[in-house]
């Protein structure tokens, strides 16, 4: 009988860790890398929305991703509203 150990999410390589896994494993203040592909940026501002724990504007979530673009996190801000991912609190203005 063949048993599996599963491992500690710190201690998997990180290119099969989760966005969430990778900032707790960079730790509070480090911000998140600007992936390149469409589906990795959409998940990384979701990742963020809900990191920012209230009601946040494209400029601060940008602010935690390196070399992301305001306007293209706002782009995708709106996307995640208006599929039901996100919410728009006020103008501007979104909540996971």
């Amino acid at each position: 009988m063949t048993t599996t150990a599963k491992r500690h999410p710190l201690t998997r390589p990180s290119a099969t860790l989760s966005l969430r896994e990778r900032a707790v494993a960079r730790g509070a203040g480090e911000k998140t890398p600007w992936l390149k592909t469409l589906p990795e940026q959409v998940q990384a501002v979701r990742a963020a929305l809900a990191a920012a724990g209230g009601p946040a504007t494209a400029d601060t979530i940008a602010r935690t991703l390196q070399r992301a673009r305001t306007d293209k996190v706002a782009e995708l801000l709106a996307t995640l509203a208006a599929i039901g991912q996100a919410r728009e609190v006020e103008p501007g203005t979104y909540s996971a």
